[in-house]
Order: structure tokens, then sequence, then C-alpha cells
């Protein structure tokens, strides 16, 4: 494996001649490491970030978290990064501990559910209802909330939406409810949405992660980082706190124009690489593959800049990389990891990225094979007409770049073709009349070069 190293310890070691630390000249006595809070209360699904600062001492900061999974999730700015954002993942306590050589400094997390009262609503013979709590906006009382979903074809401009009225009760300043019906039992399912404040019906509204308080349905993940709520009994209510909305629906979204953006990776590189041999790209809703070339300068340090003209109003956007290492070929763009970005009103653009689907300085190469994927009884594979493999195949986008897969008869599907560097890909499920269903984890399986079979167990 090459050994790598990040570019904030890389400069470290440029200024300060060690990467390790240690106490230095400083003519203060205090010396040592300190984290901005000492203790965090938080809720399942809430972030927050860390602050440490080291005194008298030369170096980088370690952060560690005990115990190491099932209560928090620690997702530093980057190797030796003085910030450490931290989301909480289930009820109980850990401790976050920065370390800086011999010295350390520690902050306790509880993470426990919020007791939520609930407002007395009554379910209404042959619809479903959901009674739910928005995040405290400003401006909520000035626009309409939207329940999109499979039941309405999950087209988020569909004007036959239902629309939440407000629950008037003492004490139940945020909370809404929304009835529908719905003919088929099992389309019962949808987001919540605000409708923008300027009246924008999209998906970039959406409550973004949803609680289930109490009643007969269930959250489900949706893409992997979205959630969506599910009712199981007609006539009945089910209480659900939206725990954030995606984007913030009181602000106008980007008009639309000229937009600069501003990027500093913050990722670990390969102890030899050369930053200007890397590019990024700009990604879009309504961006095709070939559209990805957007021309962005390496600025010095880890910064890239570029300008697109003609930016769609009201789109978020990610960003995309790849590496050409010394003497070899481009490694292939790459998507960042995690949420789409709000364009600033005023097209101006700051942001950090640290991590990435893969890794475009150690590119897996392309070429032929055959990928077979076995799934659990559970996931009822007959109920699908067809299934289908989608991937980040060269010639078309995410999505429509589709091949049918053959099914084996025990369970298990294959497929067998060319594939692009890099490979990324995804099982759809097909039924004519029906909405395809995405078939597998929330994150798409990444092609290890080594590895052609998976397994899935269907919840």
């Amino acid at each position: 494996m090459k050994a790598k190293i990040s570019l904030i310890a890389l400069l470290g070691l440029l200024v300060f001649g060690a990467v390790s630390c240690k106490k230095n000249d400083s003519p203060s006595d205090e010396k040592g490491i300190k984290i901005d809070q000492t203790s965090l209360q938080l809720k399942p699904g809430e972030d927050a970030v860390l602050t440490a600062t080291i005194t008298g001492l030369d170096g980088t900061i370690d952060w560690s978290v005990d115990p190491a999974e099932g209560v928090v999730t620690l997702d530093p700015a980057g190797a030796g990064s003085t910030k450490c954002g931290v989301k909480a993942d289930a009820e109980g306590d850990a401790t976050i501990t920065a370390t800086c050589g011999d010295f350390k400094a520690t902050c306790t997390v509880t993470v426990k559910k919020e007791e939520i009262k609930t407002p007395d609503v009554a379910g209404e013979a042959g619809k479903y209802t959901i009674a739910f709590r928005a995040p405290e906006t400003a401006c909520i009382g000035d626009i309409d909330i939207c329940l999109f979903g499979d039941f309405q074809g999950n087209d988020p401009k569909d004007e036959s939406a239902p629309i939440a009225t407000k629950i008037e009760q003492t004490g139940f300043d945020n909370w809404y409810k929304i009835v529908f019906e719905s003919a088929d039992a099992t389309q019962a399912k949808g987001k919540i949405c605000p409708i923008a404040i300027d009246g924008t019906r999209d998906w970039n509204w959406q409550g973004e992660t949803y609680t289930l308080i109490k009643g007969n349905g269930e959250i489900i993940d949706d893409f992997g980082t979205q959630n969506k709520i599910v009712c199981n009994a007609v006539g009945e209510v089910v209480y659900v706190d939206v725990v954030k909305w995606a984007s913030d629906p009181c602000v106008a979204p980007f008009p639309g124009g000229d937009v600069t953006f501003s990027v500093i990776l913050t990722n670990e590189f390969p102890e030899d690489f050369d930053p200007s041999t890397i590019q990024i790209a700009v990604a879009h809703w309504d961006a095709g593959q070939d559209e990805l070339t957007y021309d962005f300068t390496y600025t010095g340090g880890i910064r890239f800049t570029g300008t697109i003209s003609d930016f769609p109003a009201g789109q978020q956007y990610k960003y995309n990389i790849q590496y050409t290492p010394e003497g070899g070929e481009p490694s292939g763009w790459i998507w960042e990891k995690g949420g789409n970005r709000d364009v600033p009103f005023d097209g101006i653009t700051n942001d950090e990225v640290a991590e990435w689907e893969g890794e475009p300085w150690n590119p897996i190469p392309g070429g032929e094979g055959t990928f077979k994927i076995t799934f659990s009884e559970s996931c009822n594979m007959a109920q699908y007409e067809k299934v289908i493999f989608t991937g980040n195949f060269a010639e078309e986008s995410w999505g429509e770049s589709q091949r049918e897969m053959t099914d084996n008869g025990d369970g298990s599907f294959s497929w067998t073709g060319e594939f692009p560097d890099n490979f990324q890909y995804k099982v759809i499920g097909r039924t004519e009349g029906a909405e395809d269903a995405w078939i597998g984890p929330g994150d798409n399986w990444k092609f290890d070069g080594a590895t052609y079979e998976q397994e899935w167990t269907c919840e």
C-alpha cells in the first residue's frame, strides 16, 4: 500500500520541521491542548463541531472516540485538523479525545432522544394522516408544506401534492398535519417538503432526517442519505419529528447566472503528488456527463477556483475530482461524498471537501468482467420483472446507464461486460407501471479491483 501523508501535515512538516507534538521554546508556562467544549448533549441525528487549541506545542492533532462505534461518528476536517465534526448516531455516552503527542483533552458526549409531546390528532376513515413537528424556522408560517410521495408519482412539482395544515393547539406551535388517500397501501409513503419562499417545489427542500415518535408507521432510508415516511394503517395517525430540512426554505434560492466557486481540499494525498495535476469539476442536477469539465484553476496550497456562467436557478451542486499521476493517465471523475450544496444567493461559494466516493490518486483500472449479486429471500426478487445493473459507464450519466442482469435462478443475478475506471454501481428492481426500486446499500458499491461477487440482505 502506498504511503500517504495529508497535505496539512505536509505543510506542517515544512513550517515546523516535525509532525509530532512536543514542547517548543514558548516563554508561556501554559503548555497543552484544550477543546472548546468539555461536554455535549445531542439527540440522535444531530451534528456538532469541536475545535481543539494547542498552546506551547508544535505539531498536529489526532481525534478519537470511545466507544469507536455506535454512539457518535467523528468527521475531522482533515488529517491533523483542529476541527472535528461530531454526528450523534444512537443513544449512549462517549468520550472524544484530541491528542497532540503526550498531551490530551477530552469532551464527553451524551446522546439521548428528546421526549416529544404530541398534539391530539384524530385519524380519518379511509385516509392516512401524518402529524409532524417542523424545524423551527422564521418563515415557516409563511410557506406551505406538501407531502411528495410514491402514492402521487413521486414528482415534487406535482400540484396535486396534499398540503399540510397547521395544528392550532396550545403548546404545539410548529406542528402540522397532512391527510391523504392512497388506493394502494404499499404506496402510502412520501417525504415532507416545504414549498420554498419563492414558490419552488423541489426535492432540494425536503425533510432530510425524520424521527418516528409513535404510530403505525416507519422511517426508511432512501438513497442512503435521506428518509422516507411509510404509513402502515389506514385511518390512523403517524407522528413524526422532522429533524432538519435539506435546504433552508426561508432563503430565496440562487436566481441563476454566474457562480464563482472556491474549494479547499482537506483530504489525504500521495506522498509525491503534484496538486497542479488535480482537476476539479462541478456537477448539478441538469448537467450531463459531458458537461463536467468546467475550468478550475489551482491557486496554490490546496485551493481551486473557477467560474461557471449561466448556472441554473435554484440548483444544488457537488464537486467531482480526478488526478493524473506522473507519467500516467487521468484517474477518471469521482464524486464528492455526502450531500449536495446550495449556491449562495450572491453566487459566491467557499467550500471544503474532505471525502470522495473513491481515491482519485489510486484509481482502479477498468476492464471486462462478471458481476454477481446474491440477494437474501427477504428481498423478494420475484416481485420485479427485470433487475437492472447501473453504474458510472463512460458513455452515459448515472441513472441512465443501465444494463439488464441475468437471473441465475438461485437468488443471484449477474452481468458481464466492460466497465470504466473507478467503477461504481447499484442494482435496480423494475416492474412495468411501478417506480423503480434501488436495491442494496445506500452508498454505491465500489469495485475494488478484485471483488466481483456481492451479497445483500434486505430488511
